[in-house]
């Protein structure tokens, strides 16, 4: 396997549910710019997931509100990226639809875990193939999932994509306590938490 890419973005920015994409390639023209524009494709959702599965993989994350009593949005952003990251190999760049804060992007450099080139750039969904896949991928399971009680499915169609963070790893870097260290009310928020992840994480909640 040669070296890969990977796009990412997000839809329902600071809204709930909130899906962040990661989309993998090994096309170099996958992360050539253009000065057009891309076309955001909202019709036609299984169309567009069959035709970027042709030559992409892609992985998800369901964030629900309940992460917003334990991070800061900054910070779900951080490790929602890192998630993504980590679960595809042999990656050469990451380009991320948006702006990231020095402190955060160091974060999330040290939470990935490898040595590659992390790119966050404004309107990279609009230059850049693979975060414009990431964008459209975004928003067709945004509204799948936002509608799958409506639609009376179990939010399970694309379950072979979706990503559980572990939120404990996360503790100690966001909110400053490990292990015994651990604020009381703190911990039993995270404890609450993982308690209820079946429920977050099918996304139809």
């Amino acid at each position: 396997m040669g070296r890969g890419y990977l796009g990412i973005d997000e839809s329902n920015n600071g809204r709930y549910p909130e899906i962040f994409v990661g989309v993998y390639s090994e096309n170099p023209e996958d992360i050539v710019t253009t000065t057009k524009g891309l076309s955001k494709k909202r019709k036609s959702p299984k169309r567009i997931i069959n035709s970027i599965l042709q030559e992409r993989e892609f992985k998800y994350i369901v964030i629900d509100e309940s992460y917003s009593q334990l991070f800061h949005t900054k910070n779900i952003s951080v490790l929602a990226a890192a998630e993504l990251i980590r679960a595809f190999n042999n990656l050469e760049r990451i380009i991320i639809d948006g702006e990231i804060r020095r402190t955060e992007l160091r974060n999330l450099e040290g939470l990935a875990q490898k040595p590659v080139i992390i790119l966050p750039e404004p309107k990279a969904d609009v230059k850049y193939p693979i975060v414009n896949a990431a964008d459209n991928l975004a928003h067709i399971l945004y509204k799948y999932h936002s509608e799958c009680k409506r639609k009376n499915n179990d939010g399970k169609d694309y379950e072979e994509h979706l990503i559980t963070p572990n939120i404990y790893e996360y503790s100690c870097l966001f909110l400053g306590q490990c292990d015994k260290k651990k604020n009381k009310n703190d911990k039993d928020k995270i404890s609450g938490f993982r308690k209820n992840k079946n429920l977050i994480f099918t996304a139809c909640s």
